[in-house]
C-alpha cells in the first residue's frame, strides 16, 4: 500500500462578515453542518473602509494514522509524505484569481457546530449550542484572538493562478508532530494570506503603550459594559474599531457589530469620565454602553477581564493589518466533510514509495558492456510468519549480511567479502550487489554480523548479458493475472501483472513450460479511475514520492492497493504506464473491478 486517506472528522466555516442588512454581523454565527466551506476577503462593502472575512476550520483523526503506523501500515517517519487535500467548489458567484491560501496549525480545540446558513448566518451559536464562530472556539470558551488561536509556525502555502484550483499542499512535518504528541492536534486553519485579507482585519495590537483596545466581542449577554480607568495617565478605551487617539479618552464604538464604526466620542478632559453612545439596533447588544472609572471587571459575551488584560502587547486586542488588502478576494469555495461527492471531501493522503524492487528473477552476471550502476542488483529477504511479516529478532531493524555461494550448503564463496544489508520495513531486509560468474544459478546467505548464524538460503538464476538490436518503441501485451470482478472495502489486495513484448518469439522450451516468464518493467506505474464518470481517483505518482510505482520480484510486477481508498457501489478501471527513455508511455490496457461493502458481498 503507497497510499491511504484520512477524510476530515470536523470542519466549520467561520466569519464576520455583515448579515444582507450591512448592519449587522455574523460572529456568532456558526456553519459546521454545512457541505460546502468558504474563505474570502470583502474590503469596503458596508462603507469606504469596511472589512469582512471568512475563514476554515478542519480536524483529521491522528489517533487513525498513528494507530496505522504502529500496526506498520504507514513507513516511520521519513519515509512518508502527508498532504492536505481541499477541493475546488464550483458556484455561480464571482472567483477571485491570482491569490495565496496559508494553511497554518490551530492552537486550541473548537466545536464543529451544527449550523448551515452561509447566506445570512441565521444560525446564531446562544448558550448552550455546540459551536465554534469567529468570536468564541466552543460554547464556554472565546478565542483569544478574534478569527481563531493559530500556532506561528509551521505555515504552508498554496498559490491559485484561475481560483478554481484544488488545494494540495505537503503538511508531513505538522503531521508528524501531531503523531509525536510534540504539538496537539487541534487540526488546521484555512485562509488567505495576511497580505490580502482586508486591511485593519489581521491579527495584532496598537503600538502605543497606553492603548486599551477590545474588538468586536459578541455583545449579545452584556447589559452594560463597564471599563474601569486608572486615573491621571491618558489612556485610550477602543471598542469595537480602529482609533487614532488624539486626547485622553477617545472612544470607537460600535454596536452594530465588530469593526462597524457607529460613533467616536471624544472627551477632552484629563481625567476619566462617563461616556455614553447610544445605538439604535438592539439586537446586537445593549441600547448604551457606559464607561465610568468603577473599578468593575469587564464582561463582554463569554469573557471576564479587567482592563490589564487587555493592552497593547495582548492577543485579544484589535485586529490591526496594515499591510492588509485595500481590494476584495471573494469568493473561494471547498467542499466539507458533509459534501455528498465523496471523492470531493476534504483528507489527508499519505503517500510514499513502497515498491520493492527485487532483482532475483532479473539477476544478471557482471558484464563489461554495463557501468558499475547497471551491474548493481538488489535482492530481498522476506521473513513471513503465520501470514504476517515479522523483524528477525538478531537483527531487528539493523544490518544484514549476505555471502553467495555455488551450492545451497555452501560450497565456494563467490563473495569474500560479505555484503552488507539492511532493514527496508518490518520482516523484509535487502541487499545490492555486481557478482563475476559464469554459473547460471547462485545462492544467497543471509548473516548475523558475525556470520555464525545463516537465517536463510535462496535461488538466483544468473543470466548474462548480450548486446541485441534495439528497440526505441516497444509494445507490450500485458494482463493482471490475478484480478477478481468485485472486492470489498476491507480489503488490502496484491495485483499481479503479467507483460511480455508484442513481438515476442517464443522457445520450444518455453511453448512446453506450463509457467510462461513474463517480462519485468523496472519502471512501472498504476491508475485508478471511476467507470461511470472517468473520475480519477488515485493519478500516477511519479513524482518524487512515486507512490504508484509497481515493485516486482522473481514473478514479475506487482502493486499493493488499500480498497478502504475507495467509495463501494461502483466499479472502477487500471491503467499502468511504463518508463520509455524520458517519459512515462500509457499502455492501451483497461481492467475493470468494483468495490461492494460487506453486507453487499
Amino acid at each position: 500500500m503507497a497510499i491511504k486517506r484520512y477524510f476530515a472528522d470536523a470542519d466549520n466555516t467561520i466569519t464576520n462578515a455583515f448579515r444582507p442588512s450591512l448592519t449587522s454581523r455574523g460572529t456568532d454565527a456558526n456553519m459546521g453542518a454545512s457541505d460546502v466551506l468558504e474563505v474570502f476577503s470583502v474590503y469596503g462593502q458596508a462603507s469606504s473602509g469596511s472589512t469582512e472575512l471568512e475563514r476554515v476550520l478542519i480536524k483529521f483523526p491522528i489517533s487513525e494514522i498513528t494507530g496505522d503506523r504502529s500496526t506498520g501500515d504507514l513507513p516511520i517517519a521519513g519515509g512518508v509524505s502527508f498532504y492536505l487535500k481541499m477541493s475546488n467548489a464550483r458556484h455561480s458567484q464571482t472567483v477571485p484569481r491570482q491569490f495565496t491560501m496559508n494553511v497554518c496549525a490551530v492552537s486550541r480545540s473548537w466545536e464543529e457546530g451544527f449550523g448551515l446558513d452561509m447566506d445570512e448566518y441565521s444560525d446564531i451559536v446562544y448558550p448552550n449550542n455546540e459551536g465554534s464562530t469567529w468570536m468564541s472556539a466552543s460554547q464556554t470558551e472565546a478565542w483569544t484572538r478574534m478569527g481563531g488561536d493559530y500556532h506561528d509556525s509551521p505555515v504552508y502555502t498554496d498559490y491559485f493562478d484561475t481560483g478554481i484550483e484544488d488545494l494540495e499542499i505537503d503538511v508531513t512535518p505538522l503531521v508528524e508532530e501531531w503523531i509525536a504528541g510534540t504539538k496537539d492536534n487541534y487540526g488546521f486553519g484555512v485562509h488567505l494570506t495576511g497580505t490580502q485579507e482586508a486591511y485593519y482585519s489581521g491579527v495584532g495590537g496598537y503600538s502605543t503603550s497606553n492603548d486599551v483596545a477590545i474588538w468586536g466581542f459578541d455583545l449579545l449577554d452584556a447589559q452594560e459594559l463597564i471599563i474601569s480607568i486608572d486615573g491621571g495617565t491618558p489612556q485610550t478605551i477602543v471598542l469595537g474599531g480602529l482609533s487614532n487617539p488624539t486626547t485622553s479618552i477617545e472612544v470607537a464604538a460600535s454596536l452594530n457589530g465588530p469593526g462597524q464604526l457607529v460613533g467616536a466620542i471624544a472627551d477632552g478632559t484629563s481625567t476619566p469620565g462617563t461616556v455614553v453612545i447610544t445605538s439604535d439596533n438592539k439586537d446586537d447588544g445593549p441600547s448604551s454602553v457606559s464607561i465610568d472609572d468603577a473599578s468593575t471587571a469587564i464582561t463582554i459575551g463569554l469573557m471576564s477581564f479587567t482592563p490589564t488584560d487587555v493592552s497593547s502587547t495582548s492577543t485579544r486586542g484589535q485586529l490591526n493589518n496594515l499591510s492588509g488588502s485595500q481590494y476584495s478576494f471573494y469568493t473561494k469555495k471547498f467542499f466539507g466533510r458533509n459534501s455528498e461527492f465523496y471523492y470531493k471531501r476534504p483528507y489527508i493522503e499519505a503517500r510514499w514509495d513502497s515498491a520493492l524492487k527485487d532483482d532475483r528473477g532479473n539477476f544478471y552476471a557482471s558484464s563489461s558492456l554495463l557501468s558499475a550502476e547497471d551491474n548493481l542488483h538488489t535482492i530481498y529477504l522476506y521473513n513471513i510468519f503465520g501470514g504476517k511479516l515479522k523483524n528477525i529478532p538478531g537483527v531487528g531493524t539493523g544490518e544484514i549480511y549476505i555471502k553467495a555461494f555455488n551450492s545451497s550448503s555452501g560450497g565456494t564463496d563467490l563473495t569474500p567479502t560479505a555484503v552488507t544489508g539492511g532493514f527496508v520495513s518490518t520482516g523484509v531486509y535487502s541487499a545490492s550487489f555486481a557478482l563475476e560468474t559464469s554459473l547460471t544459478t547462485v545462492y544467497d546467505r543471509w548473516y548475523n554480523s558475525g556470520l555464525t548464524t545463516c537465517y536463510h538460503t535462496g535461488t538466483i538464476g544468473v543470466k548474462s548479458h548480450a548486446a541485441s538490436a534495439y528497440n526505441p518503441n516497444p509494445k507490450y501485451v500485458i494482463n493482471i493475472t490475478n484480478l477478481k470482478p468485485s472486492y470489498t472495502k476491507d480489503e488490502q489486495v496484491r495485483f499481479r501483472l503479467y507483460s511480455r513484448q508484442k513481438d515476442w518469439s517464443p522457445t520450444i522450451y518455453t511453448v512446453a513450460n506450463s509457467n510462461i516468464e513474463t517480462l519485468t518493467i523496472e519502471s512501472a506505474s498504476y491508475q485508478i479511475h471511476r467507470i461511470v464518470d472517468d473520475l480519477l481517483i488515485v493519478p500516477y505518482g511519479t513524482s518524487s514520492d512515486n507512490y504508484t510505482q509497481m515493485s516486482y520480484d522473481v514473478s514479475g510486477n506487482y502493486f499493493d492497493f488499500d480498497m478502504s481508498v475507495l467509495q463501494t457501489g461502483y466499479s472502477y478501471g487500471i491503467k499502468v504506464a511504463f518508463y520509455d527513455e524520458n517519459s512515462y508511455v500509457e499502455q492501451p490496457y483497461l481492467w475493470k473491478f468494483r468495490v461492494e461493502s460487506l453486507n453487499e458481498y
